[in-house]
C-alpha cells in the first residue's frame, strides 16, 4: 500500500439530484433527494500500524483499490474504512433518511456483518494508530441477498445526517469496521465507479423548507391590479407568490398562510390558501365583518410546503408541513368603502343647456370634487363616444379638454374616483357646440344672382375661409360631380375652375375642413348658367 496515495472518482464532491434511489415509492407531496460523492476516504491496518493511505477524489480514476474492511488471520490483519463527506448542501434541510452506498466486490465475505460509524475527521496522517475517533454506532449491515453487487448497497447514516444538517456541519465522516474483529471476514467496498454503479455516494432524501413569500400585495379580488394604500372594500384578498428551493428536483405542493393585524398589532384573523404546486399567486379574502371602512390595517405571510415520504423502518409515512419565515409586517393600508360626492362640471366654452364653442375648436371642462377630500381621478364619457379617466390635481379639481366634430346636443357624463378605486354618482351635462362660419364663395363668371357664362364655358370660383383659421382644406362639387378637395391658401382662399355642362340653375357645395378631417362649416352656392 502507497503512504497518502492520490488517486480521482468520477464523482467529484457534487450534490446530485436523485428521486428513487432509497425507496422505490413514490410520495403524494414532494420530497428531495441528493447523491453526494465523498471528497475523501482513507484505510487504516493493524499489521502496519503507521502507515497512512489517503485518497483525495479528483475528477478522474483509473486506480483500482478497494475500501477492504474486516479480518484475515493468514496474515493476521484488521482493516477499517472512512468516508469523508461534504454536506453543508443539506444544512438546515429535514432529512428523512440518509445512507452511505457502496458496491462490493467479489471475494466479499458476504456474511460478515459491518457496522457503520459516525468519526472525527480524516486527513493524510490518518494511520491505525491516528484513527479518528469512534463517536457513534450508526447501524450495522445485515448479510445481504445480494452480494457480491456492483450496484451500490445503502449502509444506514440517517442519524448522523440529521443532526450534522441541523448543526450546519461542512462535512461528516463514516467509518466502516467489523462487527466482530476476532473473527475472521471482510468485505471488499468498491471505491471506483463500475457499469451502472457511480462509485461510493452519501443518498439522501430530504425536505427544503420554502421561500419566504414573494410579490406581497392586497386588491380587489385575486386578480387584477393591486391597490395602494387606500382599498375600497372591507373584504380585500392579500396576494404572495410562492417558492421553494426543491422545485428543480421535485414537484413541490406549496400554500401561504396569511395573518392581518389592526394598526395596534392585535392579531384579528388569518387564512390560508388553496394547495398548489404552480408558482401563480397564491390569495386569500379577508372575510366579512372583520375590517371597517376608515380602519387601518396590516397583514404578513409565510410559504409552506407539504412533505411525505416513506418511514424509514418501512411502518408508513412520515408527513407534514415545513414553512419559511414570516415576511415583516407590510405597510398599513385603510378601508374606505365610502363613495365621493357627486362631482361639479362647469365650462364657459359650453356653458350648460346652450349652443357654445363651435365644431372643430377645442374647449374645456372644468371637474370639481363638491367637497370629497380624496378624489384622485375623474371617469368621464361623451354621448359622442369620447370615454377615459382624467387624473385629479392637489385640490381634487380636473380639467378636461374636448374638441367637438358634430353640432348636434352632446352630453358629458362625469363620476368622482378616490385613491380607494369608489366611484360615485355621476354627472350629465348637456351642451351643444356651434358650427363654423361658413366659407365664402364667389365667381365672376358665374355671379349668384344674374345668369352667367353658359354651357361648356369655365368659369373661375374663389372660396375664403371666413375668419375659420383653422380650415386647411376646402372641399366641393358641383351638383351630383364627385367631390375634390383643394387646399386653403396662405390667405385663406383657394381658387378653382369649374366648367358647368347644364344650362339652369346649379348648385355648388363647400365645406371647410381642419387638419383632422372635421367639418367646419358649409356653404351651398347657387348660380344660373346662360344659354350656350
Amino acid at each position: 500500500m502507497n503512504l497518502t496515495r492520490k488517486r480521482s472518482l468520477a464523482l467529484s464532491a457534487i450534490v446530485i439530484p436523485i428521486f428513487t434511489l432509497i425507496s422505490p415509492s413514490v410520495p403524494a407531496h414532494a420530497d428531495a433527494g441528493s447523491a453526494i460523492a465523498p471528497e475523501s476516504w482513507a484505510l487504516v491496518t493493524s499489521k502496519h500500524p503507521h502507515r497512512a493511505h489517503y485518497v483525495p477524489y479528483e475528477p478522474t480514476w483509473d486506480g483500482d483499490d478497494d475500501a477492504v474492511v474486516g479480518r484475515t488471520n493468514q496474515p493476521k490483519n484488521i482493516t477499517r474504512a472512512f468516508f469523508q463527506v461534504k454536506v453543508s448542501s443539506l444544512a438546515a434541510k429535514r432529512v428523512f433518511r440518509a445512507g452511505l452506498s457502496l458496491g462490493i466486490r467479489d471475494g466479499s465475505d458476504c456474511d460478515t456483518q459491518i457496522e457503520v460509524w459516525e468519526t472525527t475527521a480524516i486527513g493524510p496522517r490518518t494511520t491505525w494508530k491516528r484513527q479518528p475517533r469512534w463517536l457513534r454506532k450508526l447501524s450495522t449491515t445485515t448479510p445481504e441477498l445480494i452480494c457480491p453487487s456492483v450496484m451500490g448497497i445503502s449502509h444506514s447514516v440517517t442519524q448522523a445526517v440529521q443532526d450534522a444538517a441541523a448543526r450546519g456541519d461542512e462535512y461528516l465522516t463514516i467509518g466502516l469496521k467489523s462487527a466482530d474483529e476476532s473473527v475472521a471476514g471482510r468485505r471488499l467496498y468498491r471505491t471506483t465507479s463500475v457499469r451502472e454503479n457511480s462509485g461510493p455516494a452519501l443518498i439522501t432524501r430530504y425536505n427544503t423548507a420554502p421561500d419566504v413569500p414573494s410579490e406581497l400585495s392586497v386588491g380587489h379580488g385575486c386578480q387584477g391590479p393591486a391597490a395602494g394604500p387606500d382599498v375600497g372594500t372591507s373584504t380585500p384578498s392579500l396576494r404572495a407568490t410562492a417558492t421553494d428551493p426543491d422545485d428543480e428536483t421535485s414537484a413541490e405542493v406549496l400554500r401561504v398562510r396569511f395573518e392581518w393585524a389592526d394598526a395596534s398589532g392585535a392579531k384579528l384573523g388569518e387564512s390560508v390558501s388553496p394547495e398548489s404546486s404552480s408558482l401563480s399567486p397564491h390569495c386569500v379574502t379577508v372575510p366579512a365583518g372583520q375590517l371597517t371602512d376608515g380602519g387601518k390595517y396590516t397583514w404578513r405571510a409565510r410559504t409552506e410546503n407539504a412533505y411525505r415520504t416513506e418511514n424509514p423502518d418501512g411502518t408508513g409515512w412520515l408527513e407534514g408541513w415545513d414553512h419559511s419565515s414570516w415576511t415583516s409586517w407590510q405597510p398599513e393600508f385603510t378601508v374606505d368603502t365610502t363613495k365621493p360626492s357627486q362631482p361639479l362640471v362647469s365650462s364657459t366654452d359650453f356653458p350648460q343647456g346652450q349652443v357654445g364653442g363651435r365644431v372643430g375648436l377645442p374647449g374645456t371642462f372644468t371637474l370639481s370634487p363638491n367637497g370629497s377630500p380624496d378624489v384622485a381621478a375623474y371617469s368621464f364619457s361623451f354621448s359622442t363616444g369620447q370615454s377615459g379617466k382624467v387624473a385629479a390635481s392637489a385640490d381634487g379639481s380636473a380639467v378636461l379638454t374636448y374638441t367637438p366634430t358634430l353640432t348636434f346636443p352632446a352630453t358629458l357624463t362625469v363620476s368622482s374616483v378616490d385613491r380607494a378605486g369608489n366611484q360615485g354618482p355621476a354627472t350629465a351635462y348637456t351642451f351643444r357646440p356651434a358650427p363654423a362660419a361658413p366659407p365664402t364663395v364667389s365667381s365672376a363668371v358665374y355671379p349668384p344672382d344674374v345668369p352667367g357664362g353658359g354651357v361648356g364655358v369655365p368659369g373661375e370660383f374663389v372660396f375664403g375661409v371666413n375668419g375659420v383659421d383653422d380650415a386647411t382644406t376646402f372641399r366641393y362639387r358641383l351638383e351630383s360631380s364627385p367631390e375634390q378637395n383643394v387646399a386653403v391658401g396662405e390667405d385663406g382662399t383657394a381658387t378653382v375652375t369649374i366648367t358647368p355642362t347644364r344650362a339652369g340653375v346649379n348648385r355648388l357645395t363647400v365645406i371647410t375642413l381642419n387638419a383632422a378631417g372635421v367639418r367646419l362649416g358649409t356653404k351651398t352656392y347657387t348660380f344660373t348658367v346662360g344659354a350656350a
